[in-house]
């Protein structure tokens, strides 16, 4: 897969906003309710199952965090007197782009380039405004992407939307999330430098692809009143025009040629015909390393932080 120049441009992309959308936390010893609603305090959302996990019986509580803040996690370390496992977690970057026009513009190049490599057999799939690139939820890796929303972290307007979600203990591990340390120290902009592929399709090397020729040059023919005219183009614009409808996610109002929908569908190698778009204009900023702690017998700026936002939420009553 070359970087080469291309015709498709990012529009000019005013913010970016990473975040942890959603993480799933099993605990060996459950936590009580006093203390359930300090890590609630601390989320948009939190979700409570008490109940063993299927396969593994030493697991007895769940939680599902919803846009939790890293004070969330620093409770659930204080907290947590026994094992811990995290299986699931949802990593977001919100683009913000300053019009409509822009947004709508970010959003077809999204649709067109963004790709997910190691795909296996899985297909694009979409419901209404959103598109998936798997089929079921509990798929190891796969990218949710939609427009149609505000930001969950700014409540900006003009808002793509791009999830990478997480499922399974050991993808946790591969993406650097499976402790609460890891967690808080996790670095959105290293995370997004690997997994945001952008490519575009050359479409006469797309038409060579599917000739199966090991020519690299051109196939030029004179066309009317001696014009030069490229077949290998020709022939990939009418291959790929047969897979315009699954890339429009069902609406034939707007048909594209899908980078994705051709790397899934077609049965010849296309790698040599997706050209690398720079996605370094999508990049969120570099996350701040987290302050150090203070020296032992001193007020740890964990327990002041737990303090502060403890009486903010829920006033001055006993901590048992």
């Amino acid at each position: 897969m070359a970087v080469n120049s291309t015709s498709v441009t990012l529009p000019p992309i005013v913010d970016r906003h990473p975040s942890l959308d959603a993480i799933t936390v099993w605990l060996e010893r459950p936590i009580s309710e006093t203390q359930i609603d300090l890590v609630r305090a601390s989320c948009g959302f939190l979700e409570v199952h008490n109940e063993p996990m299927e396969f593994s019986l030493e697991f007895q509580q769940r939680l599902q965090l919803k846009q939790p803040r890293d004070l969330a996690f620093m409770l659930l370390r204080l907290m947590n007197k026994g094992e811990y496992l995290i299986n699931y977690a949802e990593v977001a970057l919100d683009l913000i782009t300053a019009s409509d026009a822009d947004h709508d513009a970010l959003r077809a190049v999204l649709d067109r380039c963004l790709v997910q490599p190691y795909h296996g057999k899985r297909k694009l799939s979409a419901y209404r405004d959103t598109s998936y690139s798997a089929y079921k939820r509990w798929t190891g890796n796969s990218i949710t992407l939609y427009s149609d929303r505000e930001s969950k972290v700014t409540g900006e307007t003009n808002c793509n939307h791009v999830e990478w979600r997480i499922s399974g203990a050991r993808s946790v591990v591969s993406a650097k999330l499976a402790t609460f340390e890891e967690v808080l120290k996790f670095d959105h902009q290293a995370f997004w430098r690997k997994k945001l592929r952008l490519y575009d399709v050359d479409l006469g090397k797309f038409g060579r692809a599917y000739l199966k020729t090991s020519r690299r040059t051109p196939w030029m023919e004179e066309w009317l009143r001696g014009r030069p005219f490229d077949m290998d183009r020709k022939i990939g614009q009418l291959v790929a025009r047969g897979f315009q409808e699954m890339g429009s996610y069902g609406n034939p109002l707007k048909p594209i040629v899908c980078a994705q929908v051709l790397k899934d569908n077609c049965k010849f190698n296309i790698d040599r015909a997706l050209v690398r778009i720079p996605e370094d204009a999508l990049l969120p900023p570099r996350t701040p390393l987290p302050p150090p702690q203070r020296a032992k017998g001193r007020p740890n700026c964990i327990t002041a932080y737990f303090i502060y936002d403890y009486v903010a939420h829920w006033g001055l009553y006993h901590l048992a």
